[in-house]
């Protein structure tokens, strides 16, 4: 052991200072784009939702974790109309706001979101697709002005853009750097439609469409309303205006419709961390080794299973000793009987079984067994039948008759079975 102390020391000393290193290390940003409210990574949305009661002071913030089908629950009597929308003193009204890179909803939802809006509610969407259904209801469509989705992010990928209404429009426009991609409506219903905000081209980027009593408002830009541009002075401003367009009331945030859906689970801290979840990833691994050696060293010896041996012989020897023993020959002749009246049936096909010439010519016909022994055979079972009690001498002419009856039906049927001799 005095030898290789100083080796074993000095590789503990190692792995030390590399664990010290890696926990010590500083975690490297993850940018892909969640925006979920529970999610603090740049393109997450955890800072938009949890100031969401500034914006609307005094108004309930419900976070919709279901589908717009299962949250807009039917009212009593069938009509379209959820049920938190109905008060029996009043009509209350409700935004819905929906931030996703793509906001394709099938059919189903796409016609609650519909008559949601018609109702007289608001619906405020950033995405850079809205799906076809709704992009051909509300007659839009659209185009990237920036597109780069295979390269990294860089302080040039910017984005400029500003609002057209003097109340809102700054002198200098709003500056949004690292965009990953960015699009522009390229057409759009004008009877309808407001333009609320434009790039620096002067293309919509923001625009207002009116769908029955209530409204849309569409941005084509979603990462504006993400962690890492709310940090800025420019994103928190331009925020805070584009969702002044909607009127203070109950507003429901969607974390339902998201690009990546976070883990709802207890170990969704543990394996968000790389240092735990390696650590747990370790534990486990030990668990299941543990168990396999230990499993494998204390597992008991399988026990020899024998075949099961053929105990007709002895059967077939204590019964004999039985019938022997009380010496009741009447009734071991009478099961004889029926076992081989039993035979003629199932092999001749004779029934009934009768002590007529007819009978036992048809039987010896069938058996080849010539008729006088079949005539003696039956008489034997006849004095069986008809004696109160038989002697052992008795029962063995029975048994005797019967055994050379089936003999010589086999020697018979071995006969005509076997093959032709060869010249």
């Amino acid at each position: 052991m005095r030898t290789y102390w100083k080796p074993l020391l000095f590789a503990s000393a190692l792995l030390t200072l590399m664990v010290a290193v890696q926990l010590s290390a500083p975690k490297p940003l993850d940018w892909e784009p969640t925006f979920t409210s529970m999610d603090k990574n740049p393109y997450g949305s955890y800072i938009l939702c949890s100031r969401l009661f500034e914006l609307f002071p005094n108004q309930k913030i419900i976070i919709m974790q279901k589908s717009l089908y299962e949250f807009f629950t039917l009212s009593k009597d069938n009509d379209f109309q959820p049920e938190w929308y109905l008060d029996d003193e009043r009509q209350q009204k409700a935004n819905l706001i929906m931030i996703n890179r793509y906001l394709d909803l099938d059919s189903l939802n796409t016609q609650m979101l519909l008559g949601f809006v018609s109702a007289g509610n608001s619906a405020f969407l950033a995405a850079s697709n809205f799906g076809n259904l709704l992009a051909d209801t509300l007659c839009l469509k659209m185009r990237n002005s920036i597109w780069a989705p295979f390269r990294a992010l860089s302080d040039s990928d910017t984005l400029l853009t500003n609002f057209s209404f003097a109340a809102h429009r700054r002198a200098l426009p709003y500056y949004f750097p690292r965009i990953r991609e960015a699009y522009v409506f390229s057409s759009f219903d004008s009877m309808r439609t407001t333009v609320l905000g434009i790039d620096d081209a002067q293309r919509p980027n923001f625009i207002r469409v009116q769908f029955g009593a209530g409204a849309f408002y569409l941005c084509s830009n979603p990462y504006l309303f993400t962690n890492y541009h709310l940090l800025s002075e420019d994103g928190a401003e331009y925020v805070a205006k584009a969702l002044s367009y909607l009127p203070v009331q109950e507003t429901l945030w969607d974390e339902y419709y998201k690009s990546v859906k976070l883990s709802q689970s207890p170990l969704r801290f543990v394996l968000e961390n790389d240092t735990l979840r390696y650590a747990y990833y370790l534990a486990l691994l030990g668990v299941v080794l543990f168990i396999f050696v230990e499993g494998k060293r204390r597992q008991r010896a399988i026990p020899t299973v024998l075949p099961p041996q053929n105990s007709a012989l002895e059967f077939v020897e204590t019964v004999g000793r039985l019938y022997f023993q009380y010496g009741d020959h009447k009734d071991l002749a009478e099961k004889k009987i029926r076992h081989f009246l039993d035979f003629i049936r199932t092999h001749f096909y004779l029934t009934p079984v009768s002590f007529s010439a007819e009978f036992y010519t048809m039987l010896s016909e069938k058996s080849g067994v010539a008729l006088q022994e079949i005539e003696q055979l039956f008489r034997l079972i006849e004095h069986a039948n008809r004696s109160s009690a038989l002697s052992e001498d008795e029962l063995l002419r029975l048994i005797d008759a019967i055994e050379q009856f089936k003999t010589t039906i086999a020697s018979r049927a071995n006969a005509e079975h076997a093959l032709p001799k060869s010249n």
